[in-house]
């Protein structure tokens, strides 16, 4: 009972920390004129945004939709932001 309890709170502080730290790199690349970090925070939170009004109500009825969805989202999201770091590398 003990680890499910430190579970649930871990959980807790980490659904409402990870769209903190999104909205912070949002700010941090939006400052640095990282034009493809903004683009990537953006496509990361629409994908928390997503995951969290399709989870109980369309995921039950369309579950290879919302889940090709999310994965697109999370691919662009990725995608971006490696050739956004590439670019500035270069």
């Amino acid at each position: 009972m003990f680890l499910v309890d430190i579970a649930l709170i871990l959980t807790l502080i980490l659904s409402v920390l990870y769209p903190i730290i999104l909205i912070f790199g949002v700010v941090i690349s939006w400052r640095n004129s990282f034009k493809e970090g903004v683009i990537s925070f953006i496509l990361m939170l629409s994908h928390n945004v997503v995951v969290f009004l399709y989870d109980k109500t369309i995921l039950e009825y369309y579950p290879t939709y919302t889940d090709a969805v999310l994965k697109i989202l999370i691919t662009l999201a990725i995608s971006t932001l490696i050739l956004g770091i590439y670019r500035r590398w270069k």
